[in-house]
């Protein structure tokens, strides 16, 4: 067994892009001082265009650790990354586990001397980490498995803090698009400023009131997804950030992904009540993922 397995091309074509747009934002203040126009710049461009440099210089390192591809053979699991190498031995693989930190979702394998991580966007995915899991005792899973295939043990699947940092950011971040929207919107013909087109203004009301209602959507997502979910033998406990509910297996209906557009998750249909959301960001969500699967009713033989 020698199998490899890379970053999807597309994702390498956009970590290439991104890495040279941050290159070129590092040499641009340098590229500008050769061509002379650097001294002839205002004080604040340039003091705005070497604190660009200096930022994009501090990220730029980062793509360095990304892992690019992954090996695995009879001896082990090796990962390949532009500054660093390593590899674990099957007998020393305790778990493998889908962790998200800062927005960037990534498997973190565990082993007797560290850890290995590699991103969600490598080719054949699912067919890595079900090699990886056949490896382990209980599939490396860090839920208590029953004989019958269910839960036995109670587990807790928690939002990690930097994913709650990530979409307060998010939902700031377009909170004030929005608002200087609005402000544009209402100082549109103004004294100062010449007649509008009814048209346009009426372009611009729609496009306020879209995005109005897109990060409200995000919002309401944000509110009603659980930061936490209990996991035992009779079903899930939900501790969203203003109530808590409970939802026993029995009462599930089907599963599906979240609506286009919001973020990324899974919507659970109930017996009787409203829609549970839960976002992907918890960690171990694939565990998660595939319990629910497991507690879903068998589908109807037509």
């Amino acid at each position: 067994m020698d199998n490899v397995y890379r970053l999807k091309p597309m994702v390498a074509a956009r970590l290439l892009a991104e890495v040279t747009a941050l290159g070129i934002l590092v040499l641009l203040p340098l590229l500008v001082m050769l061509s002379g126009q650097f001294w002839h710049l205002s004080m604040m461009a340039r003091a705005l265009g070497i604190t660009v440099s200096l930022v994009s210089l501090c990220i730029l390192p980062a793509y360095g650790f990304v892992t690019y591809k992954v090996r695995a053979d009879e001896a082990g699991l090796q990962t390949f990354s532009l500054f660093k190498k390593q590899f674990a031995a099957w007998p020393e693989i305790k778990t493998i586990k889908l962790k998200t930190s800062w927005g960037w979702r990534r498997y973190v394998v565990e082993a007797a001397d560290g850890e290995l991580n590699f991103p969600v966007w490598l080719i054949n995915l699912r067919e890595l980490c079900e090699l990886i899991r056949t490896r382990l005792p209980n599939r490396g899973s860090t839920l208590g498995v029953s004989a019958g295939g269910g839960v036995s043990a109670p587990k807790i699947f928690t939002l990690a803090p930097s994913a709650v940092a990530v979409q307060i950011a998010q939902t700031a971040g377009a909170t004030i698009f929005i608002a200087l929207m609005w402000v544009f919107l209402a100082n549109m013909g103004g004294p100062a400023h010449r007649p509008v087109d009814p048209s346009d203004r009426m372009t611009m009301l729609a496009a306020c009131l879209i995005f109005t209602l897109f990060l409200l959507a995000r919002l309401a997502f944000y509110a009603l997804c659980p930061k936490q979910v209990l996991c035992d033998s009779n079903g899930m406990q939900l501790q969203t950030w203003f109530s808590a509910r409970s939802c026993p297996w029995a009462k599930m209906k089907g599963m599906g992904a979240s609506p286009f557009l919001l973020p990324e998750g899974i919507v659970i249909t109930t017996d009787g009540g409203t829609p549970l959301l839960i976002g992907d960001q918890l960690d171990a969500f694939d565990e998660l993922h595939d319990e629910l699967m497991k507690r879903l009713p068998p589908k109807p033989v037509p």
